[in-house]
Order: structure tokens, then sequence, then C-alpha cells
């Protein structure tokens, strides 16, 4: 098989596994259910998953009369520490806002999570018949040194009293912690809790098409991660099971709630966005919001390492040591650009005596083509005969076909390993190169290394080529591959340049190398 061909298959396989990454997983209507290897029926035994068309939204009735749902002396109460920064209304005493402060904003001046005029947390008393609280108006009963937290852990407490109903918000916060823990204390005696996040969670990127693909509501039972998406969660959808946790993700960025979860409902928003409501056995939840970080969320050890998206069953573990490993390297060269032309420099470097083999194989069979026709012509009618002289040609100088094949087919799952980090991994957002690359997780905006990429490939091409079938490929597939690339990852497109042009050297040394070793030949039978 020659290079030529070679390259086709892999662009091919390229393609293939690219287009169902971008276009087919991430926009997958189903609930992704990620985990040990169980089939569908044994993780909705283990998990006591049933699916409930009617959501607890359309059962909803209140015990509270209307004219005290007006929104009086609306307060922000204002908390923070060194993660985020944020705010706690007095209507309902949910969440108004949550601002990551140590991390870039990219597509505002602020990395808000939460919608405009919305509330996270609003609170629904579930038993017979639910009270609503999302529109009660709490008052502070006591407010810590919050803004900022100035000890490592202070509260604050909001009540709402009348003559029937008495509930207490506690918030407490925590130094340096994505996590707020709440808890609620009445003297009504609801079965569940049901926490309201009516208008999701925000985009923050600026390919925002982008972004909406990642969005999700998830739950965790039984080491098993349960997603659903925009387009199943479009009508209402309800999922009831024993949960650890459940939460809004983006691309990026997760809030979740962490307690005995009981179910959750999804129900689709404008732009592809969803909203949900969760509900709880019991009124102490912990509140994580911040990054889809491994690192951070591997260290809670609550299962929520299962967002990070490492791609297929079978890449998963290569993607967590490509992740381990240029986290290690960024740790002695704080540049991801670098860090990822060195990447790619290491792995040309481990895989070359391999690539040497593979190649030299493809220039032996460029070099006994005319004997191959030859035998060709000669036994056309005898296919048994011809195979045996073929297997005898390879045999005498020493050539193995499928040898070429070899070093595409051991490094295809490390790279497509390696774009799925590079794709999702938080630590590349906003990640500058050099120049013009400010982010090395969004596209080229000026397409200069696509163009490079396409020139770097036309020439490893015309290197190889050496006839006229060839030759039409050293046009058509550099144009493909350049197409193909303007969207991609910058960083993704930095990989593939660097590993193409390192791969263009290792091809003029061995064809110079073969080329020296049949002149020597030459001289050796003449003399």
């Amino acid at each position: 098989m020659n290079n030529n061909m070679k390259l086709l298959i892999m662009f091919v396989l390229v393609i293939g596994v690219f287009y169902m990454y971008t276009f087919i997983g991430n926009k997958n209507a189903s609930s992704q259910i990620s985990g040990d290897s169980l089939s569908s029926a044994e993780i909705t035994d283990s998990t006591e998953i049933n699916t409930i068309k009617e959501s607890p939204i359309d059962k909803i009735s209140t015990l509270i009369p209307e004219e005290s749902f007006a929104a009086i002396d609306t307060a922000n109460i204002v908390f923070e520490n060194s993660r985020f920064r944020g705010t706690i209304s007095s209507i309902s005493g949910g969440i108004s806002s949550i601002i990551l402060s140590d991390l870039p904003a990219l597509k505002d001046s602020l990395l808000e999570l939460i919608p405009s005029k919305s509330i996270l947390l609003g609170i629904i008393m579930s038993s017979k018949e639910n009270i609503d609280c999302r529109n009660l108006n709490f008052t502070v009963q006591y407010e810590g040194d919050i803004n900022p937290l100035r000890s490592d852990r202070d509260s604050l407490i909001m009540v709402y009293s009348d003559k029937n109903i008495y509930i207490k918000r506690i918030y407490i916060f925590t130094k340096d912690s994505y996590f707020i823990q709440h808890r609620i204390e009445t003297n009504l005696t609801p079965d569940k809790i049901i926490y309201t996040a009516d208008n999701g969670i925000n985009s923050t990127e600026i390919n925002e098409k982008d972004d909406l693909t990642f969005f999700s509501v998830n739950a965790y039972s039984n080491e098993n991660l349960i997603r659903t998406k925009h387009k199943q969660a479009k009508d209402g959808y309800t999922m009831s099971g024993n949960y650890q946790w459940m939460g809004l993700q983006t691309k990026y960025f997760f809030i979740g709630l962490e307690g005995k979860g009981d179910s959750y409902t999804a129900f689709g928003l404008d732009e592809g966005r969803i909203g949900a409501q969760f509900i709880f056995d019991d009124s102490n939840i912990m509140i994580y919001a911040g990054p889809i970080d491994y690192q951070i969320l591997s260290a809670y050890d609550n299962g929520m390492d299962k967002i990070v998206n490492f791609g297929w069953s079978w890449i998963s573990p290569i993607s967590r040591i490509i992740l381990i490993f240029i986290s290690w390297l960024y740790n002695y060269i704080p540049n991801y650009g670098f860090v990822i032309v060195i990447f790619a420099t290491l792995f040309i470097l481990l895989f070359s005596p391999l690539t040497f083999k593979s190649y030299t194989s493809m220039r032996k069979m460029q070099m006994i083509q005319p004997e191959l026709k030859e035998l060709q012509k000669k036994y056309k009618k005898d296919p048994e005969k011809l195979n045996a002289e073929t297997m005898k040609l390879y045999k005498k100088y020493n050539v193995n076909p499928f040898t070429g094949c070899l070093p595409m087919f051991i490094q295809m799952p490390i790279f497509f390993a390696l774009y799925q980090i590079l794709r999702t991994t938080i630590a590349l957002r906003g990640a500058p190169f050099i120049f013009w690359i400010i982010d090395l997780s969004a596209k080229d905006p000026y397409y200069i290394l696509p163009i490079v990429t396409g020139i770097s490939m036309f020439f490893s091409q015309r290197l190889t080529a050496t006839d006229n079938q060839q030759k039409m490929l050293t046009y058509t597939l550099p144009i493909i591959m350049t197409v193909f690339f303007l969207n991609f990852p910058s960083g993704v497109v930095l990989y593939w340049l660097t590993y193409n042009i390192l791969s263009l050297g290792q091809q003029y040394l061995i064809k110079r190398n073969i080329s020296n070793e049949t002149k020597r030949k030459e001289i050796e039978q003449n003399d």
C-alpha cells in the first residue's frame, strides 16, 4: 500500500470519527449512560430508573394566596470567595448570580453562569399538595462576613415567615471552594423538596453553537452518569432514581446539587438551552458551581469527574494519560501551544522506528512495482501462480505490504484521544500560543494554521508521489484537509501541522537513506 493510499484511508477514518464525535455524539437525543460496561437493562435495574412522561411542573398547586407573591423590597445579598462572586435574592432566597472570578471571561465582560433576571434554586415543598415558594419574600436573619469571605467558613441565613409558614434557608460558604452548603429548616413537613433551575444555565463561549451541543442535565447513580440532551427534554422529560448528585452542564462548566436525589425533570428552552427541576428527599444539599476540570472534580471523590468527556470507552484510558502528561508538561512549560508542539515531537520520536520501517517498506513497494506489473501480466490467467510468485518477490526484497498501514492504525487512537482532550479540556479554554493564536480551543481566526498545514501536506505528497494517480492526490488531498481543518480548534491544527512538518523531515531522510542503500547495492553487484 503506497503512502498516498495510506493517507487517503487515514483521511476517511478521520472524517468518519470526527463526524460522529462532533455531530452525532454531542447531539444524541437519547439519555447517555456512561460507566461500567453494562447493558441498558442492567443499568436500569441497578439504578432503579423509570421514565415518567408527566412532569412535576404540571402538578404544582399552591396553598399560599396569590397576593403574597408580590415582589416587595427586592434585595440581593452579595457573597464572594477566591473562586466566585454571586448574589442571593430576597425573592425565593435563591441564587441570582454566580460569576466565576478565577477563570477568564471570553464572551462577555464577566463569566456569569446564571442567565439575566433568573433565580437558581427556587424551592417547591412537595407533599400531597405542592407549596411553591419561588415568589416568597425572604428577609436576612444573619449575614456573616461573606463579602468577601474573610474566615475559613461563614454563613447567610434568610427567613420567610407568616402565620402559617416558616422557612429558613441557610447558606454556608467556604474559603477557596467551588461548593456552597445549603440547608432548609421549616415548620412544614414536605415529603420532598424541589429545587428549580427554570431558566437553565448561561452559554459562556464565543462559539455559542458549539457550546450548546454540550448542554445537558446530568445525574449520577451507582457509578453511572446519565445525560439528558435538549432534543429529548424539549417537551419535558423526567427520570427517577437514587441519585448522588444532579445538575446542569455546558461545554466547560457545571452547576450541580449533591444530596439524596430522587428524580429530575428536564425541559427544553430557547436556542437549545435546557432547564430543570431537581427533587431531593431531604433538606441538605451541597451546591457545586465551577469548571469541568478533571483535576478539580476527581479530588472530590463523588463521581463528578465522570462529567469530563474523554471520548468512547476504548479511547478514554488513552485520553486520561494524555491529559495527565500534558498537564505535567505545563508545570515546566507554561504555554499549552509549546506543550502541544513538544508532545507532537515526542510522539514522532516514539514511533520513529515503526515509522522508518513503514516508509522503508512503502518505498521498496514502489521500487518493485515494475516487476509486480510484469508478474501480473505474465500470470493473469493463473491466480494461484501469480500469488506464489508475488510472495517470492516480496521475500526476495524483504517487503511486507501490510507494514505500511501499521503505524497509522497504532497512531489513530492516540490522535483521536488527543483531539478529544484538545477540544474539551478547560485548560485550553482561552489559552494563548503566540502572535494571533489567543485561544487554542477556538479556530484560527485568520485560517493561517490550516493553510500552512495544507501546504506542508502538499510537499509531503510531492516527496512520495511516483505516478500520475498519486500526483493527482498531491493536489486534491491537501485542499480537502485544509477545508476540513478550517473550523477545528487551533490546538488540534497546531498538533497536526507540527506532526506533518516533522514527518516531512522523516520522509526525506528515509528516502535519502534508501537511495544511498540502493546505490551501494548496485556498486556491489557491479563489482
